[in-house]
């Protein structure tokens, strides 16, 4: 059996614990080290990307402050929430990671424009005669998957 503990009990104003304020000595140091850590992932990412493609540092400094300000609209779009969108809470939307990889190893294989495309790329092309895209749409005509552009031939 493990042990549980006990929920934490307000105190005399009603508040509990892990709700009460925390004095500006504690809060400052803890919020320069989030801000730190938060702006850690962007910049990096930045110069990961940079040095790999070997971009000009005007280029590079012009990828930063885009990233940048993307980061700060996706926190805001996601901690403030648009209509529908955005979970309401507060999320900071950072780059990196898996897709930072396979953006720089696709762009070290196959060049930067079809590294650029395969991130925008929402639909796969195929070929109408692929025997995956037969087993996926069940017949041998072009999938609803592919698109138009991916090919113009019919079977």
């Amino acid at each position: 059996m493990t042990p549980t503990t006990a929920p934490a009990r307000p105190d005399a104003s009603g508040t509990a614990p892990v709700d009460a304020r925390v004095p500006a000595r504690r809060l400052l140091p803890l919020a320069a080290q989030h801000v730190l850590a938060m702006i850690a992932a962007p910049v990096s990412t930045v110069f990961l990307t940079a040095g790999t493609l070997r971009l000009a540092p005007g280029t590079t400094a012009s990828l930063l402050s885009a990233v940048l300000v993307l980061c700060g609209a996706g926190a805001l779009l996601q901690s403030l929430g648009v209509w529908r969108i955005g979970a309401r809470l507060p999320f900071v939307m950072l780059p990196g990671g898996a897709a930072t990889a396979l953006f720089l190893q696709i762009a070290q294989d196959h060049g930067t424009p079809t590294a650029a495309g395969s991130v925008l790329s929402r639909r796969r092309c195929s070929s109408p005669s692929s025997r995956s895209t037969r087993a996926w749409s069940g017949s041998s005509r072009r999938s609803s998957w592919a698109s138009p552009s991916c090919s113009s031939a019919s079977p």
